[in-house]
């Protein structure tokens, strides 16, 4: 859930996952970057709510069928540590059923 003094949110798109790299070197310990994100779409504001959303049109072609994407979602939120950023855990995703 995102808290609602958050600032923004932004969900990172990416092909490939990694194994996993500490933020604590950003001043964000406790969350770790799970990809090497090659889409990133920002919701300003995020408002009241305490989640974001957003939708990914494919077209119908049977290539897509199997193809795994992983995503992630961070947040800023002032002081929940030096970096006042939040992140999510990493989701794998497979388009379509093999």
């Amino acid at each position: 859930n995102i808290p609602a003094n958050a600032i923004t949110t932004f969900n990172m798109l990416s092909a490939d996952s990694t194994t996993g790299v500490d933020l604590a070197f950003l001043g964000a310990p406790g969350c770790w970057s799970s990809l090497d994100p090659t889409v990133v779409i920002l919701s300003l504001p995020l408002g009241s709510g305490s989640s974001a959303g957003y939708s990914l049109t494919l077209s119908p072609e049977p290539v897509f069928v199997g193809l795994k994407l992983y995503s992630q979602s961070a947040s800023f939120v002032m002081g929940v540590n030096p970096a006042s950023v939040l992140a999510s855990n990493g989701l794998e995703l497979t388009i379509g059923h093999p």
